[in-house]
């Protein structure tokens, strides 16, 4: 699994990653079976 870069948008911690990245990421960890991650779509009106 590849980790995306990360970047930082006023003091928030941003993936840089499109809707293919995150699909596959999610796939990835529906396979393996890890229920570990949270997944968060940051409005960028509320940072």
């Amino acid at each position: 699994m590849i980790t995306p870069k990360r970047i930082q948008v006023l003091d928030t911690q941003v993936d840089c990653i499109n809707m293919t990245g995150a699909l596959k990421y999610v796939d990835h960890h529906i396979l393996t079976g890890n229920k570990a991650d949270t997944i968060l779509a940051v409005n960028p009106e509320k940072i």
